[in-house]
């Protein structure tokens, strides 16, 4: 357990992280730079509508809600935020003054609707005024001298029926990372010297054999582009300060702040029978475990995520489930839910395709196979009617083929991020449909990037995922 850092201990880290991101905003503006219109990249954890459906399984309409990027670095994150919740007020905080320039740069870019900017330390988040309907901190809290102030400080922001999404630091996921931290420091003058550091760090890198594990991970996982680009060099491999979690060190700090684990971003991967075939009586030990001892075995199991990304909210108010989902079936609550397909879905072109199928990816980024009848029933979920009312007319089209099916097939079509559920009462028609994100224009004379994207993005290896319905119809940091 660590020490609660005394107050001169906060501020000299403070200070130096400051100090940093100052010189060298990050992201960096080569990497992301200001352009005019809407974002070149599109993440869901950024988009309101998504994140609190992601964890209350609820839709609702941006138009209203107070959102926050608590470290918005140079604005790539809040860039997202304002283009993808229009008529929300969107507040953005971060201690470095160079990059709210850039953020600021950013959103003049976007046009439309604005974004309030405060320079405030995370630490000092109270002194913001009211509450938010949604708060998104990627990749800062690790970076403050005391984690679990910084949690209780989104905390004391949020709203009781709030959602907070969290990126923190894996220890498991970074070893290599980390690794190459300490060779660095042992190898500089002045480990304090980011400069320094970073001159040693190339060295290394140049002069590592290119089957070397640490290069391998490096140009497989982020295309060299800490190396590209020195801020993002700076922020991975000489950083001021940070934390490296483990889930049961994520959860004590949680708890710590009053906080709950709702979700992770991409649910299938903490899912051991999605990644592997236990023998029975080892499933049967698994199952038995509780949530986080199962999240446990599997990090150590497949130790590759080096972040950990996340929803929480206030301990001790659990999100309400929907009917369907306590009964993890839909099966006679047709008539009560909407069926709306994602806003954040889209048609994939795998490399070796198989004739008569077509793949989608939905925010949980699983690639999907779909049968031309299941994708029909994904094309009829458009929010308008009930979910007995996309069924009733699946059916008719299709017969026998695929009658009594529906339900199940929607179900799965949830579980894949590829479709909402939604009560009648609050039907999806109500939500507005989120921007397409049009071919952007370079803004003459403005620089740009964002921090809560957390570095550059890694190439993904997504394996397809099949949906079969039947045996005759087959069915996806700033800081």
């Amino acid at each position: 357990m660590n020490k609660k850092p005394t107050p001169e201990r906060e501020t000299s880290v403070s200070e130096r992280v400051r100090s940093q991101y100052t010189a060298a905003p990050f992201p960096p503006v080569s990497y992301f730079p200001v352009v005019s219109g809407p974002p070149q990249h599109r993440t869901w954890l950024y988009s309101f509508t998504e994140i609190y459906y992601h964890a209350f399984r609820k839709l609702r309409n941006p138009a209203g809600a107070r959102l926050l990027d608590a470290g918005c670095g140079t604005g790539h994150g809040v860039h997202q935020i304002r283009h993808l919740a229009p008529g929300a007020e969107v507040h953005a905080c971060d201690f470095s003054p160079s990059s709210l320039a850039i953020a600021r740069q950013r959103i003049e870019a976007l046009g439309g609707e604005p974004v309030t900017f405060h320079e405030l330390d995370l630490l000092d988040l109270r002194k913001l005024p009211g509450k938010f309907d949604a708060i998104f901190c990627s990749g800062v809290v690790h970076h403050t001298a005391d984690p679990v102030r910084a949690l209780q400080e989104l905390k004391s922001k949020l709203k009781p029926d709030g959602v907070l999404y969290l990126m923190l630091y894996s220890q498991f996921g970074r070893r290599p990372t980390m690794l190459m931290q300490r060779a660095i420091k042992m190898l500089s003058r002045n480990p304090k010297d980011q400069q320094e550091g970073l001159q040693v760090g190339r060295m290394l890198f140049d002069a590592l054999p290119s089957t070397n594990p640490i290069a391998t991970w490096e140009r497989e996982k982020w295309s060299d582009n800490h190396r590209a680009h020195p801020e993002a060099f700076i922020d991975m491999y000489v950083n001021a300060n940070e934390k490296n979690y483990s889930i049961r060190e994520v959860y004590a700090d949680l708890a710590a702040a009053g906080l709950q684990f709702v979700r992770f971003d991409k649910p299938q991967l903490w899912q051991l029978g999605a990644r592997m075939n236990l023998p029975q009586e080892l499933q049967a030990r698994f199952q038995a475990l509780p949530a986080l001892g199962q999240y446990e075995v599997i990090e150590h199991l497949f130790p590759d995520r080096d972040q950990y990304m996340f929803m929480v909210t206030h301990a001790g108010k659990p999100p309400a489930l929907p009917a369907w989902l306590v009964r993890g079936s839909l099966a006679g609550l047709e008539h009560r839910f909407t069926a709306t397909r994602s806003t954040f879905i889209a048609e994939i072109n795998p490399t070796t395709p198989q004739p008569g199928f077509s793949y989608w990816s939905g925010y949980f980024e699983v690639l999907t196979q779909l049968d031309t009848l299941t994708r029909d029933l994904l094309d009829r979920c458009d929010g308008k009617g009930s979910v007995a009312d996309v069924i009733a007319s699946w059916e008719k089209a299709h017969g026998p083929l695929v009658q009594g099916r529906g339900a199940e097939f929607i179900r799965m079509l949830e579980a894949r991020g590829l479709v909402y559920l939604s009560e009648i009462a609050t039907p999806p028609a109500a939500i507005i449909p989120l921007p397409v994100p049009a071919k952007p224009k370079a803004a003459t004379g403005k620089p740009a990037t964002r921090k809560a994207a957390k570095r550059p993005p890694e190439k993904p290896v997504k394996k397809p995922a099949k949906l079969k319905p039947s045996s005759r119809s087959a069915r996806r940091k700033r800081r």
